[in-house]
């Protein structure tokens, strides 16, 4: 199904970060979530996988046997119990968007009135018949879902926006990730990458230099002010930071498993990717280390008097994900932000009657010093 972000028809300013925002995934956004899921990654996954992740309340739900990866399809991955045996806990699931303001003296189009409908007017005309249809039909799709949830009885700041324009901004990207804590969420597929993580760290820590790239966050690879906007954005995304705060508060946390790491293909090569897994790190950074241990607001202290002998053996939280082996450009993006290869499953995809390998990256949480 054809949509205007195929054709590359948005207008890109030549430094296009002063006009992105990183925030959280809200139930609006769910359909071009679903949508960019679908154009980007070849494994597919039910509607339910995309409501969970952009649930906007915290509940009890959690994710049963029956959501998860779709077992018609027949492009999936080896671990299948990661996304339908395991029952999930809904609100260790999170999904962060990178959205593109659309600022009228960025576009000039001429007066503000009616911009943004003008913005789809020039990108829905100058595709070709059968694009032009196909988004015909993404619309009426989309117009179907508002109609069933506004007579379903839905509030109506869950309605659904047309197309990928949520507001006055488009998402351009997004991520997802599950946190997992001892005894909760935890992948019986992925135990074994636990302990390849866990030696891994104690080689490390074992070798006279104890720097290794994985135990840092990398920023050398963006200039001060985005750096600055990344931080503008942690510091003033409540919703966010209360959500991780409420989930980490008083709990372990053992890693994070990204599950999903994509921008469309017009805002891809601008380094976009690279920043959106960069807010990630910096988010789990920062969260760790103002996390609340007791009830009387006591943070964590790094000082060196304070930490027992045994703190540099403990492994901190890490990030990890899988990455098909041939995907070269994804892989040159985490090695990027400071990820390192752990390991190789063999045959941990089936796509189109083919078996991949994949490669397992990673990284470490340290402590902000």
């Amino acid at each position: 199904m054809s949509n205007p972000y195929d054709d590359e028809n948005l207008p890109i300013p030549p430094n296009i970060f002063p006009f992105l925002n990183f925030r959280l995934i809200t139930p609006r956004d769910i359909l071009a979530v679903e949508y960019i899921h679908h154009k980007l990654f070849p494994i597919r996954y039910d509607h339910i996988f995309y409501e969970k992740i952009c649930k906007e309340e915290e509940g009890p739900e959690t994710i049963t046997s029956s959501d998860g990866l779709n077992s018609d399809y027949t492009n999936k991955c080896v671990n299948n119990d990661f996304y339908s045996m395991m029952e999930w806990k809904a609100e260790h699931i999170i999904g962060i968007g990178v959205f593109y303001k659309q600022i009228d003296k960025h576009i000039n189009f001429g007066d503000s009135n009616g911009l943004n409908q003008r913005f789809q007017d020039l990108n829905f005309k100058d595709l070709d018949c059968e694009s032009r249809n196909g988004f015909k039909e993404y619309g009426n799709q989309l117009l179907e879902s508002e109609q069933e949830i506004g007579s379903a009885g839905e509030k109506s700041s869950h309605r659904i926006s047309n197309s990928f324009l949520v507001g006055d901004e488009y998402l351009i990207g997004v991520i997802t990730f599950l946190m997992n804590f001892p005894d909760e969420n935890f992948l019986d597929a992925d135990k074994s990458e636990y302990q390849k993580f866990h030696n891994h760290y104690q080689h490390l820590i074992s070798q006279t230099n104890t720097s290794c790239k994985c135990r840092k966050v990398n920023t050398e690879f963006v200039n001060l002010s985005i750096y600055n906007m990344l931080i503008n954005c942690l510091y003033s995304n409540d919703a966010l930071i209360n959500r991780l705060t409420k989930v980490l508060y008083n709990k372990p946390l053992e890693s994070v498993y990204i599950l999903t790491a994509g921008v469309i293909d017009s805002f891809q090569r601008k380094g976009i990717g690279s920043t959106l897994v960069l807010f990630v790190q910096l988010l789990f950074q920062r969260a760790l280390y103002h996390k609340v241990l007791t009830f009387t607001n006591g943070t964590v202290t790094w000082e060196p008097s304070c930490q027992t002998e045994n703190f540099e053996k403990e492994m901190p939280p890490f990030i990890y994900l899988h990455v098909i082996d041939y995907n070269e450009a994804a892989l040159k993006m985490y090695y990027n932000v400071n990820m390192v290869k752990i390991t190789t499953v063999k045959n941990y995809y089936t796509l189109d009657q083919g078996s991949y390998d994949a490669n397992i990256l990673g990284c470490y949480i340290e402590p902000q010093q």
